[in-house]
């Protein structure tokens, strides 16, 4: 008896959270409080293992006063879901700037109109090194499997990745999955008049020459004069806060 209990105590929490995750997963979170319906506003979206709280912390120059801060969901990622709310909460006027693997989701989002920076993106498994595509090729995909197998265990956030940052083993699962698998189209990205691409000169991870292809038709490139690809870390923010301004402010 006492096995089977067991045993159907284990598939519970692995279906019902199997379920909610597939459901309402793959999304951000946001403070609803911060007008996410006011025409005007910068929305902001983190990057790898970390939430835009932490990102943008050190940037004061943003094109607006007000600002969104789309944060990643415990229950997991998924850049085409992202992406889709992302169009939802995006008005005519508001400027989206995006870090890391928040690019991909910012890529789906077919914003064209609207004024989008992408800060090294990591929106296509081609832009990493090799290296890191080959190992993640395997790694992604069993990492998935071991989230799902956890249940409701993998959505805890018992994970600091920040000062404001918590992160679940499903959401680092999903990241480091999408980090190589669920690319953009490149249709996804063919209109980039109103766009903006900023890389690091000491991002080792990423192969510059095959984001800067990928996002040759950006309206401005900009080459960030620093060795930090943490746009967290407060010298860095600093740099990046001027390529911004340069770029967004008017």
């Amino acid at each position: 008896m006492l096995p089977f209990i067991l045993l159907s105590l284990l598939i519970l929490n692995i279906g019902t959270c199997t379920i909610v995750r597939l459901a309402w997963g793959g999304k951000f979170t946001y403070d609803k409080k911060a007008s996410p319906l006011y025409n005007g506003k910068n929305i902001l979206i983190g990057g790898l293992m970390s939430q835009p709280d932490d990102d943008f912390a050190g940037i004061s120059e943003l094109p607006y006063q007000m600002s969104l801060m789309l944060r990643y969901s415990v229950l997991g990622f998924n850049p085409k879901n992202a992406g889709r709310q992302i169009r939802e909460l995006t008005k005519r006027k508001d400027v989206l700037i995006a870090n890391s693997i928040g690019c991909k989701a910012l890529a789906y989002s077919r914003t064209n109109f609207n004024e989008r920076a992408f800060i090294n993106p990591l929106s296509h498994s081609i832009i990493l090194d090799s290296e890191y595509q080959l190992i993640l090729e395997f790694l992604g995909p069993i990492l998935e499997v071991i989230t799902y197998l956890l249940g409701w265990i993998a959505v805890i956030p018992f994970i600091k990745t920040g000062k404001n940052s918590r992160y679940s083993l499903a959401l680092i699962a999903d990241q480091l999955y999408f980090l190589q698998y669920g690319d953009p189209s490149y249709e996804d990205l063919e209109d980039l008049e109103q766009s903006y691409l900023l890389l690091s000169i000491g991002n080792e991870h990423v192969q510059r020459d095959i984001a800067i292809s990928i996002y040759e038709n950006v309206k401005k490139y900009r080459s960030v004069p620093i060795r930090s690809v943490h746009i967290s870390n407060p010298d860095a923010a600093s740099v990046y806060g001027r390529a911004i301004k340069e770029l967004l402010v008017h």
